[in-house]
């Protein structure tokens, strides 16, 4: 099974999941079924990377006509397939400023605290990966890009419990804040979805603006606002779906919504839909 030191991190309770070790199959030339088949097992493999059990889990068509699963809990968003949390992707954390205090020192810092911590990078083979990092600024939020590259010995000593040795390397990107520092999205683009996968940055904060914008319409508050993550395409496409109603309605928890406002959390183009 892959990583398997990430499944010692997350405790006995992904051991008292049911996981298919299989890996994907077709089935009567459809779509081919999720691996881990299981909701609670898939929810299992988010903890150590996302610190929540998952408040829900959906199964969702994903690239290449294969399923994956996507577990929300609190402010995170985990996409599992094929038994690896794939993407994950902090809300609360996201930049909605493109005033950047955070330099590459720091942001790689944190960025290698994490990839430890949730269990892709053993600490003794930190050092073996190639390690850069990038600023970006984008749709008017700032962020830091970390990428670590696997080392060209494809051949390591695999970690006890390893299938075979290059399950234990990972081609990941952490996306850290660059206004707080603090990292708000991971890929791991060394699992099936490849190039596919590309994490949203613009924050909720962010998002409400250009969404007010596009609606040019005065005195509208904001009423709900969720980050969708689609793959069922080429490569992925995750937007803001924000709903505004007017200053006068009830309180945002129970107000109308008047306009809904779809923000792409990578361009930031907004199309008002109602």
């Amino acid at each position: 099974m892959k990583r398997a030191f990430r499944v010692l991190a997350a405790g006995l309770l992904v051991g008292l999941f049911s996981v298919s070790a299989s890996g994907c199959y077709v089935t009567c030339g459809c779509a081919i079924p999720p691996d881990p088949a299981d909701a609670s097992a898939a929810a299992g493999f988010a903890v150590p990377v996302t610190g929540s059990d998952g408040q829900s889990t959906k199964l969702l068509p994903g690239i290449g006509n294969r399923y994956y699963w996507e577990v929300r809990g609190g402010s995170s968003i985990a996409l599992v397939f094929e038994g690896e949390v794939a993407e994950a992707v902090f809300e609360t954390r996201m930049p909605d400023s493109d005033s950047p205090t955070v330099d590459f020192s720091r942001a790689r810092s944190v960025a290698e605290a994490y990839v430890v911590a949730a269990g892709y990078v053993a600490s003794g083979d930190l050092a073996r990966y190639g390690e850069s990092a990038s600023e970006v600024h984008q749709a008017g939020v700032a962020l830091v890009d970390v990428r670590f590259s696997p080392p060209d010995d494809k051949y390591p000593t695999p970690l006890p419990g390893a299938t075979v040795a290059w399950d234990l390397w990972h081609d990941i990107e952490i996306l850290v804040n660059g206004s707080s520092g603090m990292v708000f999205a991971l890929v791991d683009h060394v699992s099936g979805w490849g190039s596919g996968i590309v994490a949203p940055v613009v924050g909720k904060g962010r998002a409400v603006e250009l969404a007010q914008s596009a609606a040019s319409r005065p005195g509208l508050i904001v009423m709900s606002a969720e980050l969708q993550m689609d793959l069922s395409g080429d490569s992925q496409r995750s937007y803001w779906e924000i709903g505004l109603g007017s200053s006068g309605s009830p309180a945002p928890a129970t107000g109308t919504v008047t306009v809904t406002v779809q923000v792409d959390a990578n361009s930031g183009e907004a199309k008002v839909r109602s």
